[in-house]
């Protein structure tokens, strides 16, 4: 019928050139693609289009589809009718994107979909017409923080987000691992599992808010460890380590009036600053040798045998039941 592939599978246009033709066509053209100077591809037809590599911009027709980039720098433009549709860009293969995506004054949603597994770096790319990130099965991506607040959907188990630029960022719950750039990050995880890796050379703060946090955290001795009132941080695992092993972080801060729970060895970990506003409580999952911190007002020990040193004249120590403690006071 008019507008199938053709039996023919090579194209070449003159230099130049702006052609158009069906997405179907297009798609047929599984052989060698001949196109000097700068080429522009028109679809008269909507659906998926899987791009020619050596053609600068593609313009869409109206509707519902996706393109699959060849090219880092090909460009998208939608059509400028609309159609209200969702306008899927994804990047396939590539591990770079810088390419322009317009949505041409048009009524379309684009969404930029990142497909590789080992990376692909979408941080130049201009999002003025760009609505949505998302984040293919077990897909990374690097980004800058803007890029990373309009993800909207990261399929699999083993998504990873590097940023490229320092902030404050609440993390993406479906998003499994992190990794931050520069100093002075303010990072909440929004997820019991999320990994953390605060980078090199400066001071972060990794704030577990009230979550029961399992993820792995490589941080610097200079971070700052945070916690809300009914945060966790016992199965958190430190990178090169286990769960419950002392972070590299020393600074630990606690929300005013929290009341969290950690390991011993994490808590003597906190040998830099120690920050609680208001009443405070750490609650201790293992037995120990522990001296209280001045800020903290109550400490509840786990198992026997503890050791535990107050930290301050009207601290409070809860010892547990069955068997023996020493409070050294």
């Amino acid at each position: 019928s008019a507008g199938d592939a053709f039996t023919a599978t090579h194209l070449t246009l003159a230099s130049g050139a702006s052609a158009s033709m069906t997405r179907l066509q297009n798609n047929g053209f599984s052989g060698t693609v001949s196109a000097a100077g700068t080429n522009t591809l028109t679809m008269t037809t909507a659906g998926a289009v899987t791009a020619l590599s050596g053609i600068e911009e593609y313009v869409l027709a109206a509707g519902a589809q996706t393109i699959t980039l060849a090219d880092a720098a090909q460009n998208v433009t939608a059509n400028s009718t609309g159609g209200s549709g969702l306008i899927t860009i994804d990047t396939g293969s590539l591990t770079s994107v810088t390419g322009t995506f317009d949505d041409n004054s048009g009524n379309d949603t684009i969404k930029l979909l990142l497909s590789h597994t080992t990376g692909v770096d979408i941080s130049t790319v201009t999002m003025t017409d760009v609505d949505n990130v998302g984040l293919d099965t077990d897909a990374k991506g690097t980004m800058t923080i803007a890029q990373h607040n309009v993800i909207n959907s990261a399929a699999g188990s083993a998504n990873k987000v590097t940023l490229t630029a320092a902030g404050t960022v609440t993390a993406n719950s479906a998003v499994e691992t992190y990794v931050l750039a520069g100093t002075g990050n303010v990072f909440t995880l929004s997820a019991a599992g999320q990994s953390v890796d605060t980078g090199s050379g400066g001071s972060n703060t990794v704030d577990v808010a009230a979550l029961t946090a399992t993820g792995t955290f490589t941080t610097q001795t200079s971070d700052i460890i945070k916690i809300s009132n009914g945060g966790n941080i016992a199965g958190a695992v430190k990178s090169g380590g286990s769960a419950g092993d002392a972070f590299t972080a020393t600074h630990l801060t606690l929300a005013s009036g929290a009341s969290t729970t950690m390991t011993a060895a994490q808590h003597n970990g906190f040998s830099g600053t120690v920050t609680a506003a208001g009443t405070e409580q750490i609650t201790l999952t293992d037995a120990g040798t522990v001296t209280g911190e001045s800020v903290i007002e109550t400490y509840v020990l786990a198992g026997t045998g503890n050791v535990f040193t107050l930290g301050a004249a009207g601290q409070s120590v809860n010892t547990g039941s069955g068997g023996s403690n020493s409070v050294d006071v």
